[in-house]
């Protein structure tokens, strides 16, 4: 019995299993793979549009406070509808902030895939319009609430940054000090 587990133990230690280990991607397509040809990178375009869609759900930040949205209705944020009680962790407020620097992020993917995607007849206008695109979210980023954070280049992933920072920096302030 001894002899056949140490022999076991041999065979499974000789194969080894580098084999084994390696990623192969099954499920899902890379970025690289995927927005380097020309349909791939109309599907880019696309989503950039489509994120017009979560900017402009939830009219609050646009029309809270006009005679179309007033106190009578009820079924506002407080802090949009009367300014009252209005301060950056106004749900509405946090979501159109994401959502702005969600849809900046998308077109940053966008012009930086523009330089490596496969050329096409309709290329150069699929370029502005992302640079429009991303022009129009922070047009809508300064309306709202002045000067902002400009991201050229699309993020590689999370960077630990102090929330101190960011608040101070880059949120909108709850006072005008």
């Amino acid at each position: 019995m001894k002899k056949t587990i140490i022999a076991t133990a041999i065979v499974f230690s000789l194969s080894g299993c580098s084999d084994y280990l390696d990623e192969v991607n099954k499920t899902d397509v890379l970025s690289d793979d995927l927005y380097t040809t020309a349909a791939g990178f109309e599907n880019l375009v696309n989503a950039s549009y489509s994120s017009l869609r979560d900017v402009y759900s939830a009219p609050w930040m646009f029309m809270s406070g006009t005679d179309m949205y007033v106190d009578g209705r009820g079924t506002g944020p407080t802090g949009l509808t009367s300014y009252k009680t209005l301060s950056p962790a106004e749900g509405a407020v946090g979501d159109f902030y994401k959502a702005c620097y969600s849809a900046i992020q998308l077109c940053n993917v966008g012009d930086y895939y523009s330089e490596l995607t496969e050329q096409t007849a309709v290329l150069p206008a699929r370029k502005g319009e992302i640079k429009f695109l991303r022009a129009y979210y922070y047009f809508l980023l300064v309306q709202s609430f002045g000067g902002c954070l400009w991201l050229p280049k699309p993020s590689q992933g999370r960077k630990p940054v102090s929330a101190g920072l960011l608040r101070k920096r880059y949120m909108p302030s709850s006072s005008l000090n």
